[in-house]
């Protein structure tokens, strides 16, 4: 399994949640092409380390997340400048 499908799943399983349109986890795993057991580690991924709060309601057969939110994965550029003059700050003051 390749880092982009890795990603590509969780996008969409993230979707999924939002719309509470997952079905059961062996619904979900048949509609990724993976087994139950790559479907939980992929949500345990989510859980434990994009911290989204994931819960499935036994009723309505669906995930949901407990709270709103985004899941968002991407390279953020940062000002060089403004991190220069918090490293010359540093310096300054002996940290």
């Amino acid at each position: 399994m390749s880092g982009i499908h890795f990603l590509e799943r969780i996008d969409q399983i993230h979707n999924l949640i939002q719309k509470q349109a997952t079905g059961s986890r062996h619904d979900l795993a048949k509609r990724f092409g993976i087994s139950v057991s790559t479907l939980h580690n992929t949500m345990n991924f989510m859980m434990d380390k994009l911290e989204a709060p994931i819960k499935f309601d036994r009723v309505r057969k669906t995930y949901y997340y407990t709270e709103i939110g985004i899941i968002q994965i991407k390279f953020r550029k940062i000002d060089i400048s403004l991190t220069a003059d918090v490293l010359d700050y540093l310096q300054i003051i002996g940290k």
